[in-house]
């Protein structure tokens, strides 16, 4: 399941993913992804929902946008809620949740956006607690060499 899940282009070339499963479920609950874009141009709060939507596959039915400062950086909050078609032989339209994350960390130039979706929305909350949890433990450190 997870490799099939890899495989996809829906998760949009992260630098890397994770699949969040419950045991009872026997299913993915959740996708959750990590991308670095090259900062030029974006390098502002105002800019990045821009950014999002040129590089993310998005069509809200409904969006809002928040300011966030988190230890990674200041940056924005998008969470949306999408109509996608899922299924290979027969296609159909599933309401999916995200909640994205674009950061702009003070000491590099690369923007990071760690992006979080799912399409059973009964789990919604929780995940979106999970989400914010998971944006506010992420931070950059310096390697040292030697």
């Amino acid at each position: 399941m997870l490799a099939r899940l890899a495989a996809t282009a829906a998760l949009g070339d992260p630098t890397f993913a994770y699949a969040y499963v419950i045991d009872a479920a026997k299913a993915v609950t959740a996708v959750y992804e990590v991308h670095d874009y090259d900062g030029d141009g974006y390098r502002s709060t105002e800019r990045l929902p821009e950014l999002l939507e040129a590089v993310l596959p998005t069509s809200p039915e409904r969006r809002s946008v928040n300011e966030v400062h988190l230890p990674a950086g200041p940056g924005v909050r998008v969470q949306e809620l999408l109509s996608v078609e899922t299924g290979s032989l027969f296609k159909k339209k599933t309401m999916m949740e995200t909640v994205t994350y674009a950061v702009l960390p003070p000491q590099v130039d690369t923007i990071l956006v760690f992006r979080m979706s799912w399409t059973n929305l009964v789990f919604g909350e929780a995940l979106l607690e999970l989400a914010q949890t998971l944006a506010e433990s992420l931070e950059l450190a310096e390697i040292k060499e030697g």
